[in-house]
């Protein structure tokens, strides 16, 4: 009766986030190139230390808004997202420029369909919206290799911001949005230490939105207030890094 339930919850929970997807459209999930966009990737690849020679898994990859800028710098990357809307348009904006596997599934069925393993397996704002963390990371680590990562861009639970966003943004829903909650090391650390893994590691960064980050002075007044360290706990976003 109870792995019933748990089945019901994802299955009403993934058709609830396809819906969202397909009939919420956000300008903001569009492939672009930004130095709003650029700037995550850049602390991405730095914290994370992700070598050009290693293979990605991206979970969530949506419409191929960071997956494109990491395709571009010659990455190696095998993507998948629940959604079948946001594989279509992903096809759509690669118009067969790289050459990428896509994967239309939910991460609990992913290690069904494929054969492979890799280096690391990353995500960018996809972990708030996953069902059950820690089943999710049980998942992905079928799909590491011996010594592999899991490295994720989330939104930090602590910056009110995202709340006041939620509440006053037309089509967005908290009942799509409210793992955010979860996005704290505490939570994440004991989902993925239930899928054995024993270490965690947690940098936030960024302070202003997309239309003052990509100004001029924008950018490099962001650069000035990041040396603000009592600004760390609430800072806008959080790369995680779990290994074993």
């Amino acid at each position: 009766m109870e792995k019933f339930s748990k089945k019901k919850f994802i299955d009403a929970h993934n058709a609830n986030q396809i819906d969202y997807y397909k009939n919420t459209f956000k300008k903001s999930m569009l492939p672009a190139e930004s130095k709003y966009i650029a700037s995550q990737i850049e602390q991405f690849i730095a914290f994370g230390n992700i070598k050009i020679h290693e293979s990605l898994l991206e979970i969530g990859c949506g419409m191929g808004k960071y997956t494109f800028n990491l395709l571009k710098k010659n990455y190696m990357i095998t993507a998948l997202d629940l959604s079948p809307y946001l594989i279509r348009q992903f096809e759509k904006y690669n118009n067969n420029l790289y050459p990428i596997k896509l994967y239309t599934c939910d991460i609990l069925d992913s290690y069904n369909i494929m054969a492979e393993k890799f280096d690391n397996i990353i995500g960018f704002m996809v972990l708030h919206h996953i069902h059950n963390l820690s089943l999710s990371f049980q998942a992905m680590r079928k799909l590491l290799k011996p010594g592999g990562r899991l490295i994720f861009l989330e939104p930090n639970a602590w910056n009110p911001l995202y709340y006041l966003q939620i509440a006053f943004t037309p089509g967005m829903r908290w009942k799509s949005e409210k793992g955010i909650t979860k996005m704290r090391e505490k939570i994440v650390k004991a989902a993925s230490a239930l899928a054995g893994f024993n270490n965690i590691e947690v940098k936030k960064f960024g302070f202003f939105p997309p239309f003052v980050k990509n100004t001029k002075w924008g950018d490099r007044v962001e650069k000035l207030i990041s040396k603000i360290k009592f600004l760390d706990p609430i800072r806008p976003f959080q790369i995680i890094i779990i290994s074993d």
